[in-house]
């Protein structure tokens, strides 16, 4: 009867962190234009970064998007839809060990 229960809570942890691990990594545009401070620095954990907020981002402030991780393990999926960010003239972003994949637009691909 233990090892039932056991077993039972395995399968309820095992559950929760795959659909943790499955969420945790699809958007991260709100993070920069609501979270990041002017100046500061967003890191991303590792992952596949894809739908529809993970594209066509504008960024107006001065920032930088860092993944933490080698760029192999953090990747940016536009999927074939549009360019990946949009930086205004007013600002200065650097970008850190992040893969971008899979970007269409007419002029600078992930990034204009």
């Amino acid at each position: 009867m233990l090892m039932r229960k056991n077993i039972r809570i395995l399968y309820l942890a095992l559950i929760l962190t795959v659909l943790f691990a499955l969420t945790m990594n699809t958007t991260f545009a709100t993070d920069i234009t609501n979270s990041t401070d002017d100046g500061g620095i967003l890191v991303l954990a590792p992952g596949n970064y894809t739908g529809s907020n993970n594209k066509g981002i504008t960024i107006n402030k001065n920032v930088t998007i860092q993944g933490n991780g080698s760029a192999n393990q953090i990747i940016i999926d536009a999927q074939g839809t549009n360019n990946i960010f949009n930086i205004l003239l007013c600002c200065n972003v650097t970008i850190i060990n992040i893969t971008f994949i899979n970007s269409n637009a007419t002029s600078g691909g992930a990034i204009i």
